[in-house]
């Protein structure tokens, strides 16, 4: 047996003569057999979450080899005890036996994350804050140092409904902090933010004198000593120390009036009310006993059959003492020229109470001056003129709201003999009509904004009188101001028609305006009446509704009930405040559902829409802006000009100044780096007065204050050519993209990447292969208007498969337009017109072939740009249309 390596084997000969020969040669034994290694198995460990790795022990493998004991070595990851890391890590160790045969074997260490079950921590939460109100305002700026978050993760948001120097109103307000990490694992701190109203009523009085009579009582109220008090958060009730004053009370007596507000706070001032006692008149005295006094308006005091109020009696005495005699108890007489016993039909009556010599009571002769013709002889006298009464078989007149200064047409078709014939107006005007009647048309303008009911005045030759009512007629100027109000109203049983028996409180807001140059009236509506679980919210308002005149205004709109649409409305409004004397404000709203004209709420149930409200206001203010005349208008410290997207500067720059102090608004000179149309939001514009020695004076003290509202979205991306030719060429221009927005004109555009055609400026050009088209190109655009407000549409290049063109002429037009439409074949035709706002204004579908005309009449629309949209099988052609008169 041959050890490992080399080993030499000698052999030795000798002879005997003792001479020896020797021979070598060598054995090599070579070890080619590996060594045994043996690792432990795969190992798992889970750690808590955050931490990063773990220690880990484990036993170190065991290796054996034929030719002793091999040498141990790790290759790769970790040695036992040392910190392994998050996730699998695989251990590798290598047996070398003394030939340098290798072995190696290898096991897995996972360590695993815990999940994050902690919550996060919300440091130095703030606790409950009480602060009074802001002076002069029912509410206050409030401030708190913010906490913080911190979590096991690292990462964690913090979240919160109201930031520090939010605005709270009076009462207590919840303020939440939410913090929250990635794990979803979430904490909330919360805290009230209570807003005491500390502030007192303010309680301003007048010093009254009365005159009363020696037995009488006078009954004070609140009105009657307040001037003008007020509370920042409103006013619940005011309270006299002493109502009632008789002769006892004469001279001087101090009386307070105390003032409660909604919160619980109380003011108080005095006032002096005099009382005097009026001297004994003889006109005092009734010395016919029947209830009256000649200062009481008894024309007759030794009559008792005379006093104000009497009936009147045919007795040749003024009875009522309203300065007529007999009147309305005479009988009426008529000529009997004939003496036959019958009286003129065609005379006028007179009044007597005993009937003269030569008159009877009766107008049934229809030829005075024949005795034997009379209704007792009807061969002679068989022919009644009035035999048939006026019947109006139809009148007609505005359905739209029209705006002033624009003629209104109506008339009526009419049975019957008719002499005359007149239309009232509603406004102190009529209109006389002259025979021959024809159809009882007139026009008439209107320079007033109102709710008018014209009538309609017929009479026929007996003097018959026939009254016919139009629709009321809305008249309204697009430029007469704005109302708003706010406040709350007794609600009366038998207003809510669902809930009969239901009444109480009833809350309601509103504004209502017309959009600057147009006929849209804008605004909200909102009416909440709790014990009849109604609650209504405005959606719309009808164009040319809102009627401003004088201290009136009324509009209609739709909206929903209690998040249900499909209801109308109505409201009628009065500003006391614009009245002579002053009176109390006034609110009427009237809802209907809009398909069945079935009333659901009216708060005057059964008074016309033209009726002034009715309703006082318990609570708050309706106030009617009326539109300012002149060459320029003003502002003061105090005004908020709210303006539309994009309003030049220069419309700004004519406001004067109403500085206190001066009778007449000074002019300026506004800073117009200070405003940016284009950008909507709150702007405070400088201005220094042009006069030098106000500029001196007022540095820094003239402010306008200035909203910028919200651009509306375009409405849609559009091409004015969506076919295809039937070859394209390299770059060629296929279409023009174009926006509907009735706001503004400049937009940029962004074409999603698309493989046959690409945008330059506003026109799709064509960049796939030349040749022949062989499908439709669909592309997707992005239009972004100036706002830098976008919208996306998916836009259509149909395949030339109908060779089409589309013409509007004349354009612009008056009144006719015509739309030609050539084409080959037979298809249908779908017309859409819109207006410059989107709204469709016509639409018709015909079969159509090749070459086809339309007349349409656009008298009935408002001047403007309006959009043809013509539809032939798949393919859309569009034109733009100009209305102007």
């Amino acid at each position: 047996v041959f050890p490992v390596g080399t080993t030499t084997v000698t052999y030795t000969v000798t002879d005997i003569h003792g001479n020896e020969e020797k021979a070598s040669f060598t054995v090599t034994v070579t070890d080619l057999e590996k060594p045994v290694i043996s690792c432990p198995s795969n190992f798992s460990t889970t750690v808590e979450f955050g931490q990063t790795g773990k220690a880990i022990t484990y036993d170190l493998p065991t290796a054996t080899d034929n030719c002793g004991e091999p040498n141990l070595e790790l290759i790769s990851g970790f040695g036992s005890g040392e910190v392994f890391p998050l996730g699998m890590t695989t251990v590798i160790y290598r047996a070398t036996d003394v030939s340098g045969n290798i072995a190696d074997c290898s096991f897995t260490v996972t360590i695993t994350e815990s999940s994050d079950n902690e919550n996060p921590v919300i440091n130095d939460c703030p606790t409950n804050i009480n602060i009074s109100n802001d002076q002069g305002s029912c509410e206050a700026v409030v401030n708190w140092t913010a906490p913080t978050a911190t979590d096991n993760s690292g990462s964690v948001t913090l979240t919160n409904n109201f930031e520090p120097g939010s605005v709270f109103p009076v009462g207590i307000t919840e303020v939440i902090y939410t913090a929250k990490d990635a794990a979803g694992n979430q904490v909330t701190c919360r805290f009230n933010v209570t807003v005491l109203d500390s502030e007192l009523p303010t309680v301003f009085t007048r010093n009254r004198e009365f005159a009363i009579d020696e037995d009488q009582t006078l009954i004070l109220s609140s009105t009657d000593l307040d001037d003008g008090s007020s509370d920042n958060c409103g006013i619940l009730n005011y309270q006299l120390s002493q109502t009632n004053f008789t002769a006892l009370n004469k001279g001087e007596n101090v009386v307070t009036l105390t003032v409660n507000d909604i919160n619980g706070n109380q003011g108080s001032a005095t006032a002096i009310v005099t009382i005097s006692i009026n001297s004994v008149d003889v006109g005092d005295l009734d010395s016919d006993e029947d209830g009256f006094t000649p200062n009481q308006g008894d024309c007759d005091d030794s009559d008792a059959t005379v006093y104000p109020g009497a009936p009147e009696l045919c007795d040749g005495k003024d009875n009522d003492c309203d300065g007529d005699i007999d009147e309305g108890v005479q009988t009426a007489y008529y000529i009997d020229a004939d003496g036959d016993g019958y009286g003129d039909q065609n005379a006028e009556p007179a009044f007597y109470c005993l009937a003269p010599i030569g008159y009877v009571n009766n107008n049934l002769d229809c030829d005075d001056a024949d005795p034997l013709a009379n209704p007792d002889n009807p061969d002679l006298c068989d022919q009644d003129p009035c035999a048939e009464p006026i019947e109006i078989v139809s009148i007609s007149g505005p359905l739209d709201p029209v705006q002033i200064n624009n003629p209104i047409y109506v008339s009526a078709l009419v049975s019957a003999d008719v002499v005359e014939a007149k239309w009232i107006w509603d406004n102190g005007e009529e209109t006389i009509l002259t025979e021959p009647f024809d159809n009882y048309s007139a026009t008439y303008t209107y320079s007033t904004p109102g709710v008018y009911q014209i009538r309609l005045i017929l009479i026929d030759a007996c003097g018959n009188e026939t009254v016919g009512l139009t629709d009321l007629a809305v008249i309204f100027d697009p430029d007469g101001g704005f109302i708003t109000g706010g406040g709350w109203i007794w609600s009366p049983k038998g207003a809510y028609l669902n809930y009969p028996d239901a009444e109480g409180r009833a809350n309601f807001g509103f504004v209502a305006k017309y959009r600057k140059g147009k006929n849209i009236v804008d605004g909200n509506t909102e009416f909440q009446f709790r014990n009849g679980n109604l609650n209504f919210n405005s959606t719309s308002h009808e164009d040319m509704s809102l009627v401003i005149t004088g201290h009136k205004g009324i509009y209609k709109g739709a909206g929903k009930i209690n998040g249900i649409e499909g209801y109308s409305f109505m409201v009628s409004a009065i500003d006391g405040n614009l009245k002579d004397p002053i009176e109390a404000d006034k609110f009427r709203i009237k809802i209907w559902e809009t398909s069945s004209g079935k009333m659901l709420y009216d708060n005057q149930l059964g008074s016309a829409d033209n009726e002034d409200a009715t309703t006082d206001i318990s609570g708050g203010s309706i106030v009617i802006h009326q539109a300012k005349k002149g060459k320029n208008m003003s502002i003061d410290s105090n005004s908020l000009l709210t303006v539309p997207w994009n309003t030049p500067f220069d419309s700004l720059a004519k406001y004067d100044f109403d500085l206190l102090g001066y009778e007449n608004p000074i002019e300026v000179n506004w800073n117009v780096e200070d405003y940016n149309g284009l950008v909507p939001g709150y702007y405070q514009i400088s201005g220094k007065p042009k006069t030098l020695v106000l500029n001196r004076l007022m540095e820094d003290m003239i402010k306008m204050n200035v909203l910028v509202e919200n651009k509306p979205l375009p409405l849609d991306i559009e091409l004015d050519l969506n076919i295809l030719p039937e070859k394209v060429l390299k770059d060629q221009v296929l279409a023009t993209l174009q926006t509907i927005d009735p706001i503004d004109t400049i937009h940029s555009y962004q074409l999603i990447d698309n493989e046959y055609v690409y945008l330059n400026g506003g026109q799709i050009q064509w960049k796939g292969e030349e040749g022949r088209v062989k499908a439709h190109v669909t592309l997707k655009v992005i239009s972004t208007d100036r706002a830098n407000q976008s919208i996306e549409r998916n836009l259509t290049l149909m395949m030339p498969d109908l060779p089409i063109n589309l013409q509007v002429y004349p354009n612009p037009s008056t009144r006719y337009a015509t739309i030609r439409v050539d084409f080959s074949g037979e298809a249908p035709v779908i017309i859409k017109v819109f207006d410059a706002t989107g709204r469709l204004v016509m639409e018709e579908e015909t079969v159509q072939s090749n070459n086809y005309e339309r007349l349409i009449d656009i008298e009935l629309l408002s001047n403007g740009m309006y959009q043809v949209q013509v539809q032939i099988g798949q393919f859309i052609l569009t034109k733009r249309l100009v209305k102007q008169n």
